[in-house]
């Protein structure tokens, strides 16, 4: 999987501690200020279109209190309104 954001060079074969979330998978508001984000003019979408978790702030994640606890390693989850910010 590669990070649609431009200028972004994270791919899912180079690094493991990235996560990768699905563009489509979120609700329309959302989904268009995720798009706008990408700063891609005429950019498609597919059904692989994802931003990596680089570009998410910590307050944008569940908090999982009982792997961070347990010290386990889960992978992150988003909040359902979960903007990208960081460029």
């Amino acid at each position: 999987v590669l990070c649609a954001v431009f200028g972004c060079n994270n791919d899912s074969r180079k690094s493991e501690s990235v996560s990768y979330f699905k563009i489509g998978s979120r609700r329309n508001e959302i989904q268009k200020k995720w798009i706008v984000f990408l700063k891609r003019k005429n950019y498609i979408l597919t059904k692989h279109s994802s931003i990596c978790s680089e570009h998410f702030t910590d307050d944008s994640f569940v908090r999982d209190l009982q792997a961070e606890l347990l010290k386990l390693t889960r992978p992150r989850k988003l909040r359902e309104d979960a903007v990208p910010s960081i460029y």
